[in-house]
């Protein structure tokens, strides 16, 4: 009776367990440059980034508009807003994206470059493509 209870207890904390790991986000994959090699250096010796410093791109996307390309650069971070007419699904297919728009609540899309390429941005409903995000590696 006793290990019953136990068996049930413990299957119950491994399920609660499995929840939590499937609704945390993703860790962020560390960018390392294959060119420093060797000790880190001194505060001293480090030298000031370009101008390839990471930045947050905003752009705003919608069903009645043309098709619009967002550029940006591997390390950005992407904002969009989506609007829409009529109640829809924003789709960015290769980078798992998929936010509901309804005329009176936009879509909010987060994105951070990671990949270089260019992904599509569709309205999944109404099969319409209403722009591009292209993403380039930065320098």
């Amino acid at each position: 009776m006793f290990g019953r209870r136990i068996l049930v207890l413990v299957l119950v904390l491994m399920g609660l367990t499995a929840l939590a790991a499937s609704l945390t986000p993703p860790p962020r994959p560390v960018q390392r440059n294959p060119a420093t090699t060797g000790p880190t250096p001194t505060p001293e010796a480090v030298e000031p980034r370009p101008a390839s410093a990471p930045r947050t791109v905003s752009a705003r996307l919608s069903e009645t508009g043309r098709p619009r390309t967002v550029d940006a650069r591997t390390g950005d971070t992407i904002e969009l807003d989506v609007s829409g007419s009529t109640p829809d699904t924003v789709v960015i297919d290769d980078l798992a994206v998929s936010e509901p728009v309804d005329p009176d609540s936009p879509a909010q899309v987060e994105i951070y470059a990671d990949t270089a390429g260019s992904y599509p941005v569709l309205l999944l409903d109404s099969g319409r493509r209403i722009g591009a995000i292209r993403i380039t590696r930065s320098s």
